[in-house]
């Protein structure tokens, strides 16, 4: 597993300034902490898959934007770490959802 976290740790936009330097990165941390988060839910979900707002509501603190956590969904699958399968999955609001897997070996 750890070399699988190491993975995660691509690079965020970095600020020009000192303090925009610190800002960015505070949000590489966190946006890695979501990462880790997402692709561990992933993990344990196996075959049944997640769908983001389940992984949103299950998995992170109140306060935490759903909108923050369908992009680490997205930079999974584009590192190959996870897939979107042909599934939808209603969420608690009733719309559909694509269900997200892990790859296979992860």
């Amino acid at each position: 597993m750890s070399n699988l976290l190491s993975q995660l740790d691509w690079l965020a936009p970095r600020g020009k300034t000192e303090t925009s330097h610190a800002a960015a990165e505070k949000v590489q941390l966190t946006v890695r902490y979501k990462r880790e988060v997402v692709l561990e839910t992933l993990r344990q979900a196996g075959v049944r898959g997640v769908i983001a707002y389940d992984c949103w509501k299950d998995c992170f603190a109140e306060g935490t934007l759903e909108s923050s956590i369908r992009p680490r969904l997205t930079e999974l699958c584009s590192k190959g770490l996870a897939y979107r399968t042909n599934l939808k999955r209603m969420n608690g609001r009733g719309n559909d959802e694509s269900v997200y897997r892990i790859v296979d070996g992860q």
